[in-house]
């Protein structure tokens, strides 16, 4: 079904007003929103005016920004990353995360000490939950390789055999 976002924002509050309908706007403003005074999530955005609260957005970023966090520990975190980010896409995502993703790329690309631009693979056309050429039984099974390659000298793990 198409809906326009006011659409969307009206059939969830329909469904169950201090989000309740158990929708994705609702559903994301419950797992990264603070709580507000009334005990329910404080929400990002006013869903009869779009007023925007902007207490609330800049505790998503402060928390949950993955490009923002990069931004501002990458001499830490970058050296333990290097090799480990390997991302999947849709160029078209539903969502429109792809957006964000490409803003991601473009700063891997400038990155130094260590230089890290990860490894972006972009499904041309694809939506959400796009995972990259073949099967998804491939990509777990790179997914366990990596992993094997990576594991701890000593660590056993008869079950991630393929």
């Amino acid at each position: 079904m198409r809906q326009t976002s006011l659409q969307r924002n009206w059939m969830e509050l329909v469904n169950g007003t201090k989000g309740r309908s158990g929708q994705q706007i609702d559903i994301w403003s419950a797992v990264f929103g603070p709580i507000g005074a009334d005990g329910y999530f404080k929400p990002l955005f006013d869903k009869k005016t779009g007023v925007m609260d902007r207490s609330v957005a800049e505790y998503w970023r402060e928390n949950y920004d993955l490009l923002h966090y990069l931004k501002k520990n990458w001499s830490t975190v970058g050296p333990k990353l290097v090799d480990k980010l390997h991302i999947y896409i849709g160029d078209m995502d539903n969502f429109h995360l792809d957006r964000a993703t490409r803003e991601l790329q473009e700063w891997l690309e400038t990155t130094e000490n260590p230089h890290h631009p990860g490894y972006f693979v972009w499904g041309d056309g694809k939506g959400h939950c796009y995972s990259g050429p073949g099967t998804q039984a491939q990509r777990l099974r790179e997914m366990a390789e990596f992993g094997l390659r990576k594991k701890p000298r000593g660590t056993s793990t008869p079950w991630w055999r393929y």
